[in-house]
């Protein structure tokens, strides 16, 4: 599964709605019956219903909230096996709380913070290389908590940073796709595996300033090349 994140408003065909839901300066959280995680509240969006409607629906029928400001945030899709999906995240402001009704949801708690636990992140080179920061020590530290890795690659104009500094104005560094920017992909394999990592490693081009436009789909085709060669090429299974 690859979840991202979509300006307010982006995506068309929104099913879904998240809430995240606060109360008397604390986060409010939901168990399901069939489940023992802690989850958002939320649901899929009815015919005939907007999202803000769902959004208020669902978060009076998983937490019995009476009365409440609902902010939209950010969409946001999910790709799944069996095709994509689209949502929209909205802030719930929850002044008063009822009983909770009857429904799928077994009980709320209200959290000052959510468990280290239930946190992931998701961590690219990019952002850390355009601000001339060695992404791999970064990497190491936090690993064991990365569950989805942008493959998004970064070029630093050298010449530029050391001829003219970073505050001049001269373009110095320019987000890349994947094989075709400075960062040693070997080296962040070999971290994953080293590290047992099981998420997923997403391929981002959309701002190359090469490979975009009619030549997008060969940069990713490239950078799906290279990913692979850089977690060691073809698996080759030992007869024994």
């Amino acid at each position: 599964m690859i979840t991202r994140v979509h300006p307010l408003n982006s995506c068309e065909r929104v099913a879904f709605v998240v809430n995240l839901a606060r109360y008397d300066g604390r986060w409010l959280f939901v168990r399901h019956k069939a489940r023992a995680t802690w989850e958002t509240p939320g649901g899929h969006i009815e015919p005939n219903e907007t999202a803000l409607e769902a959004a208020g629906r669902e978060l009076y029928e998983e937490t019995g909230a009476l009365d409440y400001a609902l902010t939209p945030l950010c969409d946001y899709s999910v790709q799944r096996e069996n095709g994509l999906s689209y949502g929209r995240v909205f802030a719930a402001d929850i002044r008063t709380l009822g009983p909770l009704p009857e429904s799928e949801i077994a009980e709320t708690r209200l959290f000052d913070a959510l468990p280290d636990e239930n946190i992931g992140l998701q961590w690219e080179p990019c952002h850390h290389m355009v601000q001339l920061v060695d992404p791999l020590p970064m990497l190491r530290k936090w690993v064991n908590k990365i569950i989805c890795l942008h493959g998004k690659d970064a070029t630093i104009d050298w010449d530029v940073v050391n001829r003219r500094g970073i505050y001049s104005g001269e373009p110095f560094a320019w987000h890349r796709t994947p094989g075709f920017g400075d960062t040693n992909s070997t080296d962040i394999n070999s971290i994953l595996r080293m590290n047992v990592f099981k998420g997923s490693i997403d391929i981002e081009g959309y701002h190359d300033p090469v490979y975009n436009g009619d030549l997008e789909w060969t940069g990713q085709v490239y950078a799906l090349n290279y990913l692979k060669q850089c977690k060691g090429g073809e698996f080759i299974k030992i007869e024994r």
